[in-house]
């Protein structure tokens, strides 16, 4: 985990004392005689300066309060001009002297140096008549002006503070928080002490946190800092030929330090910012992405202050790996952190500066490619945003008050879920003076099932039960033109998913739609079929073949197991209980949950003899019974004894929170994203000691085996079957436990090894879990959990021991 800690400015107030020596006066142009804002008045007291020093306001007046009575000079400096030497003036006891000082403003042009010379310094009194010391000289007066500015204080900011995710690159913006806050000082951040940071370093590990800092003024101008850095002139980039700048790197090898460049104007000299990166870190995963940038601004009164500020440093997880039969981790890079602030407004007794920020918005169309027209009411998803954007009649969306940046955008609509495609994150950019205009549109995956229908037109939907409104895989599905043109009938096969395609039916043609399964038949469907594209229409199977007409009462000869599960004492239903056929080898080769009337439909892939197992809390497991499934409809009753459970001494107590939940994000989360959360009550509900019996308690979750693990009839993995593949059913979701991924999502593709994905079971168990998050797809999951594999949806553990329960 990574972490970044940041102090406000501490405050000095110059001591004032009544029997001080003092010089005041003001600064004018030798030339105009208007009174010059931002000089640098030094005290001088023959070639050393006494410390003491003051920074002209509109006004030009400065006042110097030496530290004894006796004869000292001015030095008057000022950015992108020549220095001034005036003097002497004679101080006496207590005594307060007016000196007011003209000057000329001959100006410094740094673009006239000869840089042919610009290696490596590490003493800038080694290349005085050099671009190095020169360059030096006008960026010390900007920090110098912005140290003097926090010394003394006497402003107010208005701040917004961030912290983004970005993705694995340090490119798109997956997730952005921002908070307004009002500051007072005289500068927006200051980091820790230069001596701290050259005995310590610029990144510290602490109570399995790292923490990250950059330098500030006070550490760029330090003994410390300049004794233990080079120096050396570089030219700007091509993209920034205005810029000079003045690079600085370590020594000698210590870790960790920072290596860098102060940027400023060719022209005017002026310091713009400061960017650095990391070094001594070359051990550690994502070490290149640790890096940060300081930008200052000049007000108008003479004061400098950091105008905003970044430091990005990479985030580390851990993940877990079966190699050969062992479990093995591995730290990994999961994305990177950025965290920072902006000044918006800085307000003084005598001066308003107010940041020019490009807020600026995205906007777009969500167009649906095969049916040749825009998706009205899609949900549009920016990272970053926990709020989504509906697509307005013509498919149009508009969300303001974006920054700057690479985002990523992607966007839900439910005839997504009928077809069985889900689109991925899409980047887009917003520059910093125009919005960003952005096509969202239905994945490729479309193009390619039309082109299963010839070009054709094409009737989609999804089969699911007459109860539950659970899909119904392996349904036969058939259209038959009862008006129109007279082409079919057309048939075709649900997936696992439910979902079914129907090619074969021409245009304009008024279809009869029927689903089968079994001695189970749809009521029939009539639809038009378009000219082009595709028209969705949906078909339920009743759980009986009393719900069916008896138009529709043709079977297609396939086996089914129709239970009735009830309590053996009371013969009252059961409802809720995990009915499951298993094969001979154990292993689970379908499995349903009873309905409200305790009914539960079963249909093997295969026929043959089956074992036949149930369970529910509270009751035995009733399980030993074997049933023979060869053809049409086997109807049994299922029956199940009550198991009494002792209990320890019953508290009754009021629902409360979590603290370490709470600090972890997971209430919020709870009440405003898209997923399904439990706590501790409802997995100590379940009742089971198994993990994935906890998960495929919720709808939308089913079980996963794999061919391959046969013999192992106890390996059973999760998904959702929402985000199933359609090329391989088996999608199985990212696994993270207290906040560290364990496992990568993904799909499983032909000739993969099953141990890659560690079942629930393998990774924890249900004893442990104090609190659950699941996302189903990756349009839900919030940007704390994009990770690879995502788009199999998120497992989110909280466990007792993790969170200190």
């Amino acid at each position: 985990m990574t972490r970044w800690r940041t102090s406000l400015l501490l405050l000095w107030l110059l001591p004032a004392g009544a029997s001080a020596q003092s010089v005041v006066g003001t600064v004018t142009d030798q030339a105009t005689r208007q009174p010059i804002t931002g000089a640098m008045v030094r005290l001088m007291e023959g070639d050393r300066w006494t410390g003491v020093l003051f920074l002209t306001a509109a006004d030009g007046r400065f006042r110097l309060q030496a530290p004894g009575p006796g004869a000292y000079t001015l030095k008057v400096e000022r950015i992108g001009f020549s220095e001034s030497v005036v003097g002497p003036v004679a101080l006496e006891a207590g005594a307060t002297v007016a000196f007011d000082v003209a000057i000329g403003t001959e100006p410094i042009r740094l673009e006239g140096f000869d840089v042919s010379a610009g290696r490596r310094r590490c003493s800038l009194q080694a290349d005085a008549a050099g671009a190095t010391q020169a360059l030096w000289d006008e960026v010390r007066k900007a920090l110098d002006a912005a140290r003097w500015t926090e010394q003394e204080a006497g402003l107010q900011f208005q701040v917004v503070q961030r912290t983004r995710k970005l993705d694995i690159r340090g490119v798109g913006v997956q997730d952005e928080s921002r908070r307004v806050t009002t500051l007072y000082g005289g500068n927006s951040v200051r980091t820790l002490p230069p001596a701290v940071l050259a005995e310590e370093g610029y990144v510290q590990e602490e109570d399995d946190f790292i923490y990250y800092y950059g330098p500030d003024a006070n550490v760029l101008l330090s003994d410390p800092f300049l004794e233990t850095h080079c120096f050396s002139f570089v030219e700007g980039s091509e993209a920034e030929p205005h810029l000079v700048g003045l690079a600085f790197q370590p020594v000698r090898t210590r870790a960790p330090d920072i290596t860098g460049v102060l940027w400023a104007d060719r022209e005017t000299a002026r310091l713009e910012r400061v960017e650095f990166t990391y070094t001594g870190l070359s051990r550690r995963p994502g070490a290149d992405q640790a890096r940060g940038e300081v930008r200052f601004a000049e007000l108008s009164d003479g004061r400098w202050i950091v105008r905003d500020w970044f430091i990005r440093a990479p985030l580390l997880g851990l993940a877990k790996q079966f190699v050969a039969g062992v479990l093995r981790e591995r730290v990994m890079v999961t994305g990177v952190q950025e965290q920072g602030s902006e000044v918006i407004s800085a307000t003084g007794t005598q001066v308003t500066w107010r940041a020019d920020i490009p807020w600026g918005a995205v906007e777009g169309v969500v167009w649906d490619s095969v049916a040749g027209r825009v998706l009205t009411g899609a949900e549009v998803a920016l990272g970053g945003r926990s709020r989504l954007t509906r697509t307005d009649g013509e498919g149009r969306f508009r969300i303001e008050d974006v920054a700057p940046g690479t985002y990523w955008m992607s966007f839900d609509h439910p005839v997504l879920d009928t077809l069985g495609v889900y689109p991925a994150w899409q980047q887009v950019t917003r520059q910093a003076k125009s919005a960003a205009q952005v096509t969202l549109g239905v994945p490729s995956l479309m193009s390619v099932l039309a082109l299963q229908c010839q070009g054709g037109p094409a009737v989609v939907g999804l089969v699911t039960d007459g109860l539950r409104g659970a899909p119904v895989p392996g349904a036969s599905v058939s259209g038959v033109a009862v008006e129109g043109p007279g082409r079919g009938p057309a048939a075709a096969r649900s997936t696992p998913e439910g979902r079914y395609w129907l090619c074969g039916l021409e245009a304009g043609a008024r279809a009869r739609l029927v689903a089968r399964m079994g001695p189970l038949n749809s009521s029939p469907v009539d639809v038009t079929v378009p000219d082009s594209g595709y028209v969705v229409k949906d078909l339920v199977l009743p759980l009986s073949t009393a719900g069916a007409s008896a138009e529709t009462a043709v079977g297609d000869g396939r086996a089914a197991l129709v239970g009735t599960v009830v309590d053996v004492a009371t013969g009252a239903v059961v409802d809720g209980a995990l009915v499951q056929l298993l094969a001979p080898d154990g292993a689970v080769a379908e499995e349903a949950l009873s309905d409200q009337r305790g009914r539960v439909l079963l249909f093997p892939d295969e026929p043959g003899t089956y074992g036949l197992r149930a369970e529910r809390l509270g009751y035995a497991a009733s399980e030993g019974a074997t049933v023979e499934l060869f053809q049409g409809t086997r109807r049994v009753e299922i029956r199940m004894a009550t198991e009494a459970i002792p209990l320890e001494e019953m508290v009754v107590t009021v629902r409360g929170t979590v603290p370490a939940l709470e600090r972890n994000g997971f209430y919020q989360r709870e009440s405003m994203a898209d997923g399904r959360f439990m706590i501790r009550e409802d997995i100590e509900a379940v009742g089971s000691s198994r993990t994935s019996d906890v998960l495929i308690r919720v709808p939308g979750i089913g079980p996963v085996t794999f061919n391959e693990e046969a013999a192992e009839s106890t390996k059973r993995r999760i998904q959702f079957s929402r985000a199933r593949s359609a090329v391989d059913p088996r999608c199985l979701p990212v696994v993270y436990i207290d906040g560290t991924m364990v496992r990568q999502g993904g799909i499983f593709s032909p000739g993969d090894d099953p141990s890659r994905w560690p079942t629930e079971e393998e990774l924890i168990g249900p004893h442990d879990i104090e609190a659950l998050e699941l996302y189903p797809s990756r349009l839900s999951v919030p940007a704390r959990f994009q990770g690879p594999g995502a788009e199999c949806g998120v497992v989110v553990v909280w466990t007792r021991r993790g969170i200190g329960g």
